[in-house]
């Protein structure tokens, strides 16, 4: 598929939905590997300390300040589960990090019964009208691992005054 689009002008929806089929699955086989292999035992607790790292690393960094909220119910994640989850934490942090012109990050990690929850919340300018028709794949990449969970994700946005995702995963 990449030899293919090096030597296309312009890929075809067909080789961008393949090779995002073909990422799915490299990605699948590599969460199995690692749950196969691994001796971690992942959790919700392990989740909250890595993210609260990357977000005390980012104040240190930038000055933002931050508020990161954890039930403390501690639930098992396999390696896939966890890896996602990080994953759309960190780009919700890299989002805000590249377009907010934020000072303040408030987020929050909530174990349910049969869920978990996630609700995060800058500051910043927001997302310009239309939003969902935008380029970017930041937004798109975070949606797209929601449904891989068969989540939901809504976002309510306040152009020029930030933005929230609340997901339930």
């Amino acid at each position: 598929v990449r030899k293919e689009k090096e030597s296309v002008a312009a890929a075809s929806p067909h080789l961008v939905q393949m090779e995002g089929a073909i990422g799915t699955i490299m990605e699948t086989v590599r969460g199995l590997s690692h749950d196969l292999k691994s001796d971690l035992e992942l959790s919700t607790t392990q989740l909250y300390e890595d993210v609260r790292a990357l977000l005390e690393k980012t104040e240190a960094l930038t000055g933002i300040s931050y508020q990161f909220y954890f039930n403390k119910k501690d639930k098992p994640l396999n390696y896939f589960q966890y890896q996602h989850l990080r994953n759309i934490l960190s780009e919700l942090v890299n989002n805000t990090l590249k377009h907010a012109e934020w000072s303040r990050i408030d987020a929050m990690l909530q174990v349910l019964q049969r869920r978990v929850r996630i609700v995060y919340t800058d500051n910043g300018q927001g997302l310009e009208p239309p939003y969902e028709q935008r380029n970017g794949i930041g937004l798109a990449s975070i949606r797209e691992m929601v449904y891989k969970f068969r989540g939901v994700l809504s976002l309510r946005n306040s152009c020029a005054e930030g933005y929230t995702i609340l997901m339930y995963i």
